[in-house]
């Protein structure tokens, strides 16, 4: 039997009850283990934690990679494998990919305790028995670290304190370890978009249908060579009996303004948007999850989106919040509706998710200052058109993952507003994308 597994990994409650995604007709509520509800959930339900004679495996296979010098991004489990607390990895992925979603590893060999290539090495042999690694800057790392910059890049949101709406990364796999928390806030957020799904399908049918449909989206950073400065892309996918629920920006204005063939968006549009995040932030839906060092939180990202709070670094590396993250190809993906490329660079399981951009190369920075300069380098090269600037609008002092998407919206229409005073009405064209 499937559930069988549970004998593996002390503890372990498999929420997955059969080894496929949940049958979805479209705009039809979704039942099954992906649909959960936050105020639901005890942390003892998600959390999974190894034997004494696990971490020894780890820290031996990692303590023998480390020795061998080999890079981080060349170790496999064929070559470096964990006999032992594979079988345990292979199922947790199985039942994050069919079950609930997410899942919390404890007490791993990630802290300060430990140096930054013993850290990484771990997670990297532990993220091999969940997929393929995926670049996950548009200067192709594949370990990125969660952390402020001090507003030295002052583009991109894992670099800042800026609270983040909810959202799914770009793979079907998200790891964040914990290697330092912060002196204050920075707990993650997580709600099931497919519970998402049925709350809005039950509230607002209206509003559902519209984030069924196509949204324009500017794509910032993250330009494949030969691709438009935008993209097209529904919020709920419905594809081959699927849902695959994937947010969409607020800056729909942005994608407005970088072409004559994007159409501005509707004013239904933007409020579909601000009622999904109303939603996701309500807390019988959301869970949240004050990561430890040594925790390592995973999203399956086709039912579960994240977000996080502000939070307030010390004087100390120890209250100074550092967190590794790592994009994964599942071998078990779903099937994905097509214009999950646009995002995902592929929809072919085993080899989807990451970046696609100029200048892109696989590689890991260990070092923090050399992960920085990385994305320097690129953006001046590559990326002088780049801006977050609808982030900054966030960066309120004060604010938890409770921020006020609406009010952001609001000042963004206020500013189309301003600009169409200005100049003439362009009629609105529709193009293939």
């Amino acid at each position: 039997m499937f559930a069988s597994k549970s004998q593996l990994v002390a503890g372990l409650k498999v929420t997955a009850t059969q080894k496929s995604p949940p049958s979805v007709k479209p705009f039809t509520p979704v039942a099954g283990p992906t649909v959960w509800y936050g105020d639901e959930l005890r942390e003892e339900d998600l959390e999974c934690h190894f034997t004494a004679a696990d971490l020894e495996e780890l820290n031996s296979v990692a303590a023998a990679v480390e020795a061998s010098g080999i890079a981080v991004e060349n170790i496999t489990k064929d070559t470096f494998p964990l006999p032992t607390l594979g079988p345990k990895l292979q199922a947790i992925h199985e039942d994050l990919i069919f079950g609930r979603g997410i899942r919390v590893l404890k007490n791993l060999p990630l802290g300060l305790g430990h140096s930054m290539r013993h850290a990484a090495v771990s997670l990297w042999l532990l993220s091999n028995y969940f997929g393929k690694q995926q670049p996950l800057t548009y200067s192709g790392h594949l370990i990125g670290h969660v952390r402020h910059d001090n507003g030295r890049l002052k583009r991109i949101s894992n670099l800042s304190r800026v609270p983040l709406g909810y959202h799914a990364d770009n793979s079907d796999v998200v790891f964040l370890a914990c290697r330092a928390k912060a002196k204050s806030g920075g707990k993650s957020s997580c709600v099931s978009s497919h519970a998402l799904h049925n709350e809005i399908l039950r509230r607002r049918p209206d509003l559902h249908k519209v984030l069924a449909t196509v949204f324009f989206q500017d794509r910032g950073d993250w330009w494949p060579q030969g691709t438009p400065p935008y993209y097209v892309s529904p919020f709920f996918h419905y594809h081959a009996d699927t849902l695959g629920v994937q947010e969409v920006r607020p800056n729909l204005d942005d994608a407005a303004k970088l072409s004559p063939h994007v159409p501005a968006p509707t004013a239904q549009q933007k409020e579909a948007l601000a009622f999904a995040q109303e939603v996701a932030r309500e807390k019988r839906l959301r869970f949240d999850y004050q990561l430890e060092p040594g925790d390592v939180l995973l999203n399956h990202n086709l039912t579960t989106f994240h977000s996080r709070d502000i939070w307030e670094d010390g004087e100390s590396e120890q209250e100074t919040r550092h967190m590794l993250r790592i994009w994964l190809a599942s071998p078990h993906g779903w099937p994905l509706e097509p214009s999950y490329a646009e995002r995902w660079v592929t929809t072919e399981v085993g080899k989807r998710g990451g970046l696609d951009c100029p200048g892109l190369r696989p590689h890991i920075a260990l070092d923090f200052e050399d992960y920085l300069a990385d994305q320097q380098a690129w953006l001046e090269k590559h990326g002088p058109w780049a801006t977050t600037d609808h982030l900054k609008q966030g960066s309120i002092p004060g604010l938890t993952n409770s921020i006020p998407i609406n009010e952001l919206l609001q000042i963004q229409q206020q500013q189309q507003q301003q600009q169409q005073q200005q100049q003439p009405t362009r009629p609105l064209v529709f193009v293939e994308a």
